[in-house]
C-alpha cells in the first residue's frame, strides 16, 4: 500500500508543465491598412495583385452625364446649323403671276421682207393691236435658239420698196430667244413709244410679255393693269 502510494504519489507529484516562455511575447504589429505577411501566404496573393482590390472609382455623377449629353448636342447643332447656312438660300419666285390674256397663232396675211433683222424667208409672223412679231435666226440681245422679234407693224418695210440694204427701224424694237429651258421671252411697256391700237387697248406704264411656245406666242399681262 505504500509502495502505490508513491507512485501514485509520484504520478502525483510530477510538476506540471509551466507556460510556455513565448506566450507572454506581445503579438506581431503590422501597419494600418496592411494584411499580415502570413494572411498574404496564406491567400497566396502577390502584393501587386493587390491594387485590383483598392476601390473602383466612382461612375460620373448624373449631373456630369447631362453635362456631356448636353455637350453632344450643342456640338450637332452647330453643325448642323453651320451646314443649313451654307447650303440654304433664299427662295425666289419663278413666276411673276401675271395673267395670259392671248395666245397668237400664225398670220396668214402678214410678211416680212427675207433678211430684214434676222427675218428668213420662212419665218413665222404674228401680229397683235398694231406688233408684229416674226421669228429670227439670232437676237440682239445675245446667243440663243428659237428667237423672235417684236416691232410696231408701220415700221415693216415691203419687200418691193426700195434697196434692202436701205431699209432702217426706229421705235419700238426688242427680240428674246430661247436659252437651254428657258423660252424666248420679249418684255414690252406700253409709253410713248407703243403704237396707237396698243395704247388704246392698254393704259400707259402697262407691262407685256410675249413668251415663245413653238408656233405660238403667248401673251401675258401684270397684274396691276387693267384690260379697257
Amino acid at each position: 500500500m505504500s509502495a502505490r502510494a508513491d507512485v501514485t504519489d509520484g504520478v502525483r507529484g510530477t510538476p506540471e508543465p509551466g507556460p510556455s516562455k513565448h506566450a507572454s511575447d506581445p503579438p506581431p504589429v503590422f501597419e494600418a491598412g496592411q494584411p499580415p505577411e502570413a494572411e498574404r501566404r496564406q491567400a497566396n496573393l502577390d502584393p501587386l495583385a493587390l491594387d485590383e482590390r483598392l476601390p473602383v472609382p466612382r461612375r460620373l455623377s448624373r449631373w456630369l452625364k447631362w453635362l456631356w449629353a448636353l455637350t453632344v448636342l450643342a456640338a450637332a447643332a452647330l453643325a448642323a446649323a453651320a451646314t443649313f447656312a451654307l447650303t440654304w438660300m433664299a427662295p425666289v419666285s419663278v413666276s411673276s403671276g401675271a395673267v395670259q390674256i392671248a395666245t397668237l397663232e400664225p398670220s396668214a396675211t402678214a410678211e416680212v421682207p427675207s433678211n430684214w433683222f434676222g427675218a428668213g424667208p420662212s419665218s413665222v409672223v404674228y401680229e397683235y393691236y398694231g406688233l408684229t412679231l416674226f421669228e429670227t435666226a439670232t437676237g440682239f440681245s445675245g446667243p440663243g435658239t428659237d428667237c423672235f422679234t417684236v416691232v410696231v407693224t408701220e415700221q415693216v418695210p415691203d419687200e418691193e420698196e426700195g434697196d434692202p440694204n436701205n431699209w432702217s427701224l426706229s421705235g419700238l424694237v426688242s427680240s428674246g430667244c430661247r436659252v437651254g429651258d428657258f423660252p424666248a421671252t420679249i418684255e414690252l411697256l406700253v409709253d410713248a413709244n407703243a403704237p396707237e391700237e396698243l395704247s388704246a387697248r392698254y393704259p400707259k406704264g402697262s407691262a407685256l410679255q410675249f413668251v415663245l411656245d413653238g408656233d405660238r406666242v403667248g401673251v401675258f399681262l401684270d397684274q396691276d393693269n387693267d384690260i379697257r
